[in-house]
């Protein structure tokens, strides 16, 4: 789930590199963010493939022009309800990443995808949280114990 600054366009180079299907470098990346230089990924297992899923916050199409911390909550439980739908994705083994508004996501996607259907969700990784979701994220993190968040 992308940051406010962003879109999905932000996890391309990220997705690429995790479904090891040669399409790394062939993103948007203009070089102004190194984080989406894939030279310095380390190298996925072999036998290692991952299917992505990445969505837009409403609103934020190029960059989010206002915070809907309401509207935004409702986007990831139909985010992680459409992921569920997708053809070839393992639904039995989700683990979400997450960046700012993202990284609050993620932890409510991973919290409501449990809740839904118990121990879908192994695990969540945010980066640069901030409860930007209008939801303390300790709490949400207390109710996904034992998951690692």
């Amino acid at each position: 789930m992308h940051w406010a600054r962003g879109d999905p366009v932000d996890w391309v180079e990220i997705a690429y590199w995790l479904q090891k299907r040669g399409l790394a470098e062939q993103g948007a990346n203009d070089n102004s963010v190194p984080w989406l230089d894939p030279i310095w990924f380390p190298e996925v297992e072999n036998d290692a493939s991952f299917n992505i899923f990445t969505f837009t916050f409403r609103g934020c199409e190029g960059r989010c022009s206002q915070f809907m911390q309401d509207e935004w909550y409702l986007d990831v439980e139909a985010g992680v309800d459409q992921a569920d739908t997708l053809e070839d994705v393992d639904g039995s083994r989700v683990i979400m990443i997450g960046a700012s508004i993202g990284a609050d996501g993620v932890e409510i996607g991973c919290a409501y995808l449990n809740e839904v259907d118990p121990g879908v969700c192994l695990g969540a990784v945010s980066f640069s949280l901030g409860n930007y979701l209008m939801h303390d994220y300790e709490e949400i993190v207390q109710k996904l114990d034992p998951i690692p968040a």
